[in-house]
């Protein structure tokens, strides 16, 4: 699994040294992007309740947690027939808390990928820019009832 990602975001890396880190076709991250660890991880097997299984298109989901961390490493997904679909790491890092503490396991703005096995396809999704906590999110952002309920998400999408 990866936690020690070094955060070669898009808006500030050249495409060539994207490809520099990565190897193709599946931009797989080289030792220079990330630091591979064995680490400890919750294995959770989340299937659908009987009621929900007829015609959903996964049979199981299957989430390897960092039990340090608790966050997502890797998924495994199985099709309606129980064979493995689509496979893929989660590539976090770890960023300080701002005004000081301990850093934290970043998912926001980590590295996704899914390789979709049965179709010979892979997604990847590569962070833009760093995640921002606490002091260092714009101000414009810090309004809870416009961000964080209902009410507020329903002005943002209009």
């Amino acid at each position: 699994m990866v936690l020690h990602a070094n955060r070669p975001f898009i808006n500030s890396t050249s495409h060539s040294e994207f490809l520099r880190l990565t190897t193709p076709p599946l931009m797989w991250p080289r030792p220079e992007y990330a630091k591979w660890e064995v680490r400890d991880a919750y294995v959770i097997d989340i299937r659908p309740s009987a009621s929900y299984a007829h015609g959903y298109c996964y049979s199981r989901r299957v989430l390897y947690v960092d039990k340090e961390t608790l966050q997502p490493q890797w998924a495994d997904l199985y099709d309606a027939n129980g064979k493995l679909w689509k496979t893929g790491p989660a590539l976090n890092y770890t960023h300080p808390v701002p005004g000081g503490g301990e850093a934290v396991a970043v998912p926001a703005g980590a590295w996704y990928e899914l390789w979709d096995l049965e179709n010979g396809h892979a997604s990847i999704s590569v962070p833009m820019e760093p995640a921002k906590f606490n002091s260092e999110v714009p101000s414009r952002y810090t309004n809870l009832e416009r961000y964080a309920t209902p009410a507020g998400l329903d002005q943002v999408m209009q």
